[in-house]
C-alpha cells in the first residue's frame, strides 16, 4: 500500500490548476450547458477536456463553438467508439492539472464547486473530495432530495474502501458511492486509468484501486453537482455482457488486494457472491426472452433462487406500472424570488419568496434544502425568476435553468458576484433604496 505526502496547504503561492474532464457521447442536447457551468467556475484557474467517443450528432460542433470563445477548453475526438472509460482515459492522459474533476456532459455544476471542494481537499489533506448530489430533470427525479443526504447529515465524512463496496447493496442508507464525481489529487491517480473493459461501473472500480493504494477520500454536505435524471439515464437490468467484464475486473482488483487488508478482503468476497448471482439471473432472463426452455429450466434447477429473483423483479414492474403517469406540467412558468428574508428589495420583486440564507465566507454551507427546493422547481418547468443580491445570485447555481432571470445588484455586489453572473445575464445595478425594473433572460 502506497501512501501519498501533502504539500502544506501554505506552500501553494498561486491557485492550483484544475483539469475538468468531461467525456461525451451524443451529447448535444445537454453539452453546451454542461460547459458553461464549468467554465463559469469562480475557480477559474482550470482546463476543461471534452473527450469525444466518436459522436455522430453536433456535439463536436457545439464544443468547437464554445472553444473559439475561451481557450481554456480543449477538444479530443476518437474516431471510433471505445466507451466512456476510454474517452476519459484519453483526456486524462494529457491533463496537466494538479487536480483532476470529474463532470459528466449531460450534468451542471454550481459556479463555487471547485473553490469549495479544493478548499476543503487541502484543509483535509485529501487525495479525493466528492459533493453531495441533486438529481434534476423531471419531478420523480427529486422526489428523494439528493444522493446522500442520509449519510451526510452530521457534515463531511471520510468514505472507507468498505463503505464504499457496501453502498452498492440493497439496504444501504444512500445511494451508490459509485456514482460521485470527484476531484482527484492527480499525484494519487499516478498511472492509475479506467478499466478499459468495463461499459458499467467504471467509476467505482478507478475509486476503489485509489483506496486501497492509500488515498484518503471525504465526501461532503454540499449538493453542488446537479446529476441530470432523463430517459436516456434511467438505469435498467445489467445484461451478462455487461456483468461478465465487472465481475472479470473484480477478480483482478481481488489480485491486487494488499495483505494487510481481511476486512476488505470479506466484503469483497460478498461483492463477488452478488455479482455471480446477478449474473445468473442475467443468464436466466435472457434464456426466458429467447424462448429457451429447456436452458431455463436447466439454470433454475441449477440455481432455485433465481425463481425469487425473477418473482421480485415481476412484483418491482407492476409497482412502476401502477405508478401511472406524472401530473401534467402548468401552463403558465411559476414565478419566484431568490433573497435573503431581510433584503430591502423585496419590495420591488413579483412572485414567491425561496428565502436564502447568508453563507459563511461566501460559501455554499447549508444549502442542500435550497438545491432541493429549486430543483423541483424547474422539474414542474423554467420558472421566472428574480434573484436580488449575492445570496440570490449564489443561489441561481442550484437552478438548472430558467424562461426568464432579472439580476438586482447595487454596485459593490456587481463587482464582488462578477464570477457568479451567468454568461450573457446583465444586472440591473441600482443602490438598495432603488426600484429598478430591467430583466435579463436565458
Amino acid at each position: 500500500m502506497t501512501k501519498t505526502s501533502h504539500p502544506p496547504a501554505s506552500a501553494a503561492t498561486t491557485p492550483p490548476l484544475v483539469t475538468v474532464v468531461m467525456a461525451n457521447f451524443r451529447g448535444a442536447s445537454y453539452i453546451g450547458a454542461a460547459i458553461r457551468s464549468v467554465l463559469g467556475q469562480t475557480h477559474d484557474a482550470i482546463e476543461l477536456i471534452v473527450s469525444d467517443d466518436a459522436s455522430d450528432d453536433e456535439s463536436c460542433a457545439i464544443v468547437r463553438q464554445i472553444a473559439a470563445t475561451d481557450s481554456r477548453l480543449r477538444l479530443i475526438e476518437a474516431q471510433e467508439r471505445g466507451g466512456p472509460a476510454r474517452a476519459r482515459n484519453a483526456a486524462l492522459d494529457v491533463a496537466r492539472g494538479e487536480w483532476v474533476a470529474i463532470v459528466d456532459s449531460d450534468d451542471l455544476v454550481h459556479p463555487c464547486r471547485l473553490a469549495l471542494m479544493l478548499a476543503k481537499a487541502m484543509r483535509a489533506e485529501a487525495d479525493m473530495v466528492a459533493d453531495d448530489m441533486m438529481p434534476f430533470g423531471n419531478p420523480s427525479a427529486t422526489a428523494d432530495g439528493t444522493l446522500y443526504g442520509a449519510i451526510l447529515a452530521q457534515g463531511p465524512r471520510r468514505i472507507t474502501a468498505t463503505e464504499l463496496i457496501t453502498s452498492e447493496w440493497p439496504g444501504s442508507p444512500s445511494s451508490a458511492l459509485g456514482y460521485v464525481k470527484p476531484l482527484i489529487r492527480r499525484a494519487a491517480l499516478g498511472r492509475l486509468r479506467y478499466d478499459e473493459t468495463l461499459r458499467n461501473s467504471e467509476d467505482f472500480d478507478l475509486y476503489l484501486r485509489l483506496l486501497m493504494n492509500g488515498a484518503r477520500f471525504m465526501l461532503l454536505p454540499q449538493p453542488t453537482y446537479l446529476y441530470r435524471r432523463h430517459d436516456a439515464s434511467i438505469s435498467h437490468r445489467l445484461s451478462a455482457e455487461v456483468l461478465q467484464p465487472l465481475l472479470e475486473a473484480h477478480d483482478r482488483l481481488a489480485v491486487d488486494l494488499p495483505p494487510a487488508a481481511p476486512d476488505i478482503a470479506q466484503v469483497l468476497d460478498e461483492r463477488r457472491r452478488r455479482l455471480m448471482r446477478a449474473l445468473r439471473y442475467a443468464r436466466l432472463v435472457d434464456a426466458v426472452k429467447s424462448r429457451k426452455a429447456a436452458r431455463a429450466i436447466s439454470l433454475l434447477l441449477k440455481q432455485p433462487y433465481l425463481l425469487s429473483d425473477l418473482a421480485e423483479s415481476l412484483r418491482d414492474r407492476k409497482r412502476r406500472q401502477r405508478a401511472g403517469p406524472l401530473a401534467d406540467m402548468p401552463d403558465a412558468a411559476e414565478r419566484i424570488v431568490l433573497a435573503l428574508r431581510e433584503d430591502a428589495r423585496l419590495s420591488a420583486a413579483d412572485g414567491r419568496l425561496v428565502a436564502v440564507e447568508r453563507a459563511e465566507n461566501g460559501g455554499c454551507a447549508g444549502d442542500t434544502a435550497l438545491a432541493v427546493e429549486l430543483c423541483r422547481v424547474h422539474g414542474r418547468g423554467a420558472p421566472d425568476v428574480t434573484a436580488i443580491g449575492l445570496a440570490g445570485l449564489r443561489a441561481l447555481g442550484y437552478l438548472p435553468g430558467w424562461r426568464r432571470l432579472t439580476v438586482l445588484l447595487t454596485p459593490d455586489e456587481a463587482t464582488a458576484g462578477a464570477a457568479l453572473l451567468p454568461g450573457g445575464v446583465t444586472p440591473v445595478i441600482a443602490p438598495v433604496d432603488q426600484s429598478p425594473s430591467a430583466s435579463s433572460s436565458r
